[in-house]
């Protein structure tokens, strides 16, 4: 054999050789392709299968849901309707209960203001007031003597105001502050001094916040 077709014959036993290794590689690769393209295909169907499953399991226990609740239903607007038809002096009924309560309010209103007047806070006092005038300082109106809160609940920022008047002139208007009075306490002393200026006062008022002190006295009487 000469040298060229030995050269030919290896050249196509290399090429033999090349396309077996081609299709072997070829063929190995759409069968690992193609069995996880079935594989997941598999997997899918089975997701269908149980998707489709449960689907028939829930309309199942919604139409048997649906029919019992239609029966409840329509065994509640029965015992209503047997109700309404052997109530029917219902509403006559009502308005009897209405006016009870309306008359049992109006006969027990006054207790309720009884009560609330007992639990606010009122003041009750002993006091004296004197224009003494001494010579040695301003003239000033004294007032003294004690207050009590006898209402349940206690008086904050308790205050008396007073006036006085020199004949028909305003002294002065001012205020004692009596801070806060415990409810139900027991007295709480007054002593204070409300200068002015001019002559001598002829009456003077003291009323009170909260209520109940209301005096007025009138000087050389």
């Amino acid at each position: 054999m000469s040298g060229e077709r030995i050269e030919n014959r290896n050249i196509a036993i290399v090429i033999g050789i090349a396309s077996i290794i081609f299709v072997v590689c070829l063929g190995t690769y759409w069968t690992y392709y193609i069995a996880q393209d079935v594989d997941a295909l598999k997997a899918l169907n089975d997701q269908i299968h149980e998707l489709t499953n449960y689907k028939s399991k829930l309309e199942t226990w919604l139409a048997g849901n649906i029919t019992q609740l239609q029966s409840r239903l329509d065994s509640l607007n029965a015992t209503y309707q047997d109700y309404a038809s052997t109530h029917t002096h219902m509403n006559s009924e009502y308005d009897s209960l209405r006016s009870d309560y309306d008359n049992y309010v109006a006969s027990h209103h006054h207790i309720d203001l009884e009560y609330d007047a007992l639990k606010s806070p009122r003041l009750i006092g002993i006091l004296s007031a004197e224009d003494p005038r001494p010579a040695d300082e301003l003239p000033y109106l004294h007032i003294f003597g004690n207050v009590v809160n006898t209402g349940k609940d206690n008086a904050s920022d308790a205050l008396l105001f007073v006036e006085a008047f020199q004949g028909q002139v305003l002294a002065f208007n001012t205020t004692v502050s009596l801070g806060t009075i415990n409810g139900e306490s027991f007295a709480a002393y007054v002593d204070g001094k409300v200068s002015y200026l001019g002559d001598a006062l002829t009456t003077w008022h003291i009323w009170s916040k909260p209520n109940g002190i209301d005096w007025r006295w009138y000087a050389n009487t």
